[in-house]
């Protein structure tokens, strides 16, 4: 445990050392030092995410309190001349190790008490997940800074794509990069063009049902290779009456009325259907001159 505490430690020192010296944020970096130190020392399990949501609310608000806009066309324009800056890089890289490290120091920590949670909440073929009893090995840090690095690679080109993707409805693959930095930074150029916000919704947008689509395409196909036989036997059966049910309902309902003729069942027939086929229309008719007769008379 003593591994991921220092790697934790070193980590919030990071965080917080960025956003003093590279921000000038002093509330934010004792908000975060206190939160961070908390999780440590005191194992607060709100700690971690509560050091997250101070960065990413302070970078939309640096005086901490909403007393003005937030500066996102600012942070747009500044991803606008660099895809890569060393602050961002920095402050996302330490976050993230200083989250992982404290969650897995928390694991360490639990993992070598004994589990007494009550009878009643475990699963009776359950196992209590046991770490080794060995320390943390080279490969197991190497591999989470790996991740680290994969991860904030894969947030900036995110943040990239969508900084500079924009809808243009105009081409005939309605999706383009900006062309100028005066569109990276919100102010259009073009009154043709979409707002920035507009453009990002429909990206969004568009992104998810393809994403939902896909998914709801693999799982179908996944639910219909695990059917056994009579499984499959019934769900045709049920595509075919779905398909033809129009068809098999006619004759069946001519098959009723002859057996309810020769049986000598059949209802009487009144005039309510032929009041409501030939009487109805003929009163709409007459009310309709009668109306038109009056407008008549009083012109």
């Amino acid at each position: 445990a003593r591994t991921y505490l220092l790697v934790s430690a070193a980590a919030l020192l990071v965080t917080a050392a960025g956003l003093y010296f590279l921000r000038n944020e002093l509330v934010a970096t004792a908000l975060v030092f206190v939160f961070g130190v908390g999780g440590l020392g005191l194992r607060w399990t709100s700690g971690p995410p509560a050091v997250v949501v101070i960065l990413c609310w302070t970078t939309f608000f640096p005086l901490v309190l909403p007393l003005s806009p937030p500066n996102s066309h600012q942070i747009v324009g500044r991803q606008a001349e660099f895809a890569f800056l060393f602050p961002d890089l920095l402050l996302t890289a330490s976050a993230l190790t200083y989250l992982i490290a404290t969650y897995r120091f928390h694991a360490v920590m639990r993992a070598g008490m004994p589990f007494d949670a009550p009878k009643d909440f475990i699963k009776p073929k359950a196992r209590p997940t046991v770490r080794p009893a060995v320390p943390v090995r080279d490969s197991e840090l190497w591999f989470l800074f790996a991740r680290v690095g994969a991860a904030v690679l894969a947030g900036q080109l995110l943040w990239r794509l969508v900084t500079k993707l924009k809808v243009d409805f105009r081409r005939p693959f309605p999706v383009r990069f900006f062309n100028s930095l005066t569109e990276e930074a919100g102010v259009l150029t073009d009154d043709e063009m979409l707002p920035n916000a507009l453009s990002r919704f429909l990206l969004a947008a568009g992104v998810i049902l393809s994403a939902t689509f896909g998914l709801w395409l693999v799982f179908w196909y996944w639910r219909l290779s695990v059917m056994n036989r009579d499984e499959a036997r019934a769900a045709c059966l049920d595509m075919e009456w779905a398909t033809a049910r129009r068809e098999f309902n006619r004759p069946e309902k001519w098959r009723g009325w002859m057996r309810k003729k020769t049986a000598g069942t059949l209802p009487k027939k009144g005039c309510g259907a032929w009041f409501l086929v030939i009487g109805l229309p003929l009163t709409l008719i007459v009310l309709v001159l009668i109306v038109f007769g009056c407008m008549g008379a009083l012109r």
